[in-house]
């Protein structure tokens, strides 16, 4: 999916932009964080933000303190699911500055589906 990004350049645009939603945490990834790490909104859980709109994840040196650990949506990225209240879809996040190097997937990618196997859930 992002093979031949080159993602050291990025600015954190989904974890370290205010106003940006926060990731979806999937029911099967709550385990993996603190009640007071989450909130729901419509159904939706999400990682809370810091006062300051970032990610409540991201340190001062912008990393990921949950690198390992953290939620599938970030994992996606740029790629970034979209809920429509009959399922569920992917679109191609207008704030990766790599976009369009991004080469489009099938579902049939077998590189895509066996990142579901890595994953720390």
């Amino acid at each position: 999916m992002t093979r031949g990004l080159n993602c050291s350049v990025c600015k954190n645009h989904c974890c370290g932009q205010s106003g940006v939603n926060a990731p979806i945490v999937l029911p099967i990834e709550i385990k993996n964080y603190k009640e007071e790490d989450l909130v729901v909104k419509d159904g939706i859980t999400r990682i809370k933000r810091k006062e300051d709109g970032l990610c409540k994840f991201l340190s001062n040196d912008k990393q990921c303190t949950i690198y390992e650990k953290r939620p599938l949506e970030c994992r996606l990225y740029p790629w970034i699911m979209r809920f429509d209240g009959t399922g569920v879809s992917l679109e191609l996040h207008d704030g990766c500055e790599q976009k369009d190097q991004v080469n489009p997937f099938s579902i049939s990618d077998i590189d895509f589906w066996k990142k579901f196997d890595k994953l720390p859930v």
